[in-house]
């Protein structure tokens, strides 16, 4: 399924420079050369608060701080002028409040920031080639500067920063000579490690979340993929996109877990091309402005990918891909369903069948009737109470405790007996005595 365009999002009078995403993808930072950062609210694509000033200059770049928890979430942006400000949201739902602002340096802009969440460090590069590093405190406050470092010459201008696999350097990527400075994170010295030079000049940079490759604007055909460790930079694969005009940076970036590689252009399109193959699988058209930054987000449904335009009344159009089962998938979902079903009908069927006995009398309280003995016919057990004549007496007795039948067919005796009205007749009386001879009981019933 391809990409399909959900929403054109307005708010920015000017040129939409970058974007960021929170963790969660809830929310999405946009910033221009109005001078203004927008955030969106994502589920709903609409505007969710607008920051600006006009001493600020244009916005250059934009780093989420890591939320210290899901109800804290803190945005950082730089500005054309030098400055670096923090805007912090304790609640969510509630507006963004300055939390802080940075004057790094007023004779340059803000070109670069890198964050290393679980180390609480950001650090941030110029446009003239100072890099800092700052030490970002829990719960508010200002960050701490840590240390200062500077570039010269042709490799003063930084396009971006990324942090080593172990934390322990951050490499700054240089426009113009395409090379490559490590620093070391703890004290800000250069490492002596020799310098990696990428192929061709880089106009901006993205780094692959999960593997060590980063996505190059090579200002020239398109955009480079390099994979790069600490001692090589080596081209992988280049993805071509065509420029028509004067030559300017534009953004590219890693899409759906760096599967897909995506870039604006000079031309009003944005190209997204099979990373592992680099062939182009679909040209979205913005409209005819050139489109400077995209972005991308993937959530657990669907997978998200934003690009802003150049000029006045710059608009935002962000586009979905709904993500559909697989034949497999769906035949396995189909399957768990109807045995599912199934096992429902059975276990409805078997429910019903079960005869459920009543309360059953374990103590003789009286002499039960003749006529309810016979009734215990069917039953595989029987407990008949025995029958005596005391001395010197007519009138025949109960003994205690019960007596026991080892032989139903016994029971016919009982026919007999079966409806009489009383005991005078001594005869059946002797039957019963006969029936209670038995010495081998069924079974014992308390």
């Amino acid at each position: 399924m391809n990409y399909a365009l959900a929403k054109r999002l307005t708010g920015h009078s000017a040129t939409v420079n970058c974007f960021a995403f929170d963790s969660q993808g809830q929310l999405m930072a946009s910033g221009g050369d109005d001078q203004r950062v927008i955030i969106w609210s994502m589920d709903k694509l609409v505007k969710f608060q607008e920051i600006s000033n006009d001493s600020w200059g244009q916005i250059t770049c934009l780093q989420w701080l890591g939320e210290e928890s899901s109800a804290s979430k803190t945005l950082c942006f730089g500005c054309g002028r030098g400055l670096i400000h923090l805007y912090h949201q304790t609640v969510p739902g509630e507006k963004f409040t300055e939390r802080c602002t940075i004057p790094y340096q007023a004779r340059t802009s803000i070109e670069a920031m890198a964050y290393d969440t679980q180390g609480r460090r950001l650090v941030v590069a110029t446009a003239h080639g100072d890099i800092g590093l700052w030490l970002v405190p829990k719960g508010g406050g200002a960050p701490s500067q840590s240390w200062n470092a500077s570039l010269f010459g042709t490799d003063a201008v930084v396009r971006g920063l990324v942090f080593d696999e172990d934390q322990s350097s951050v490499d700054v990527f240089c426009t113009e000579t395409g090379t490559i400075h490590t620093f070391d994170i703890e004290t800000g010295t250069q490492s002596s490690t020799p310098y990696r030079i990428a192929e061709s000049r880089i106009g901006s940079i993205c780094h692959a979340p999960t593997k060590r490759y980063v996505l190059i604007d090579n200002l020239g055909d398109g955009c480079s993929m390099y994979h790069y460790t600490k001692t090589k930079l080596e081209l992988v694969r280049s993805f071509d996109v065509i420029r028509k005009g004067k030559l300017f940076p534009f953004k590219a970036v890693f899409a759906e877990s760096a599967t897909l590689a995506v870039s604006g252009s000079d031309h009003g399109k944005v190209y997204i091309f099979d990373a592992t193959t680099s062939r182009l699988t679909q040209v979205l058209c913005h409209g005819k402005a050139s489109v400077q930054t995209v972005g991308s987000f993937s959530y657990s449904d669907q997978h998200l990918i934003v690009s802003g335009e150049n000029g006045s009344n710059a608009t935002i159009c962000v586009y979905k891909r709904s993500l559909s089962r697989t034949p497999a998938q769906l035949q396995t979902l189909l399957l768990m369903i109807i045995t599912a079903v199934i096992s429902g009908f059975v276990l409805l069927i078997l429910l019903s069948t079960i005869d459920i006995p009543g309360p059953v009398e374990k103590t003789w309280n009286a002499m039960p009737s003749f006529s309810s003995l016979t009734s215990f016919r069917s039953m595989a057990t029987v407990q008949v109470p025995h029958v005596s004549e005391s001395p010197g007496s007519t009138v025949p007795t109960l003994d205690a405790g019960p007596k026991f039948v080892d032989n139903l067919e016994s029971l016919d005796a009982l026919d007999d007996i079966d409806g009489a009205d009383d005991l005078d007749d001594l005869d059946d009386i002797d039957d019963l005595d006969t029936i209670n001879q038995g010495s081998q009981p069924l079974c014992l019933v308390p």
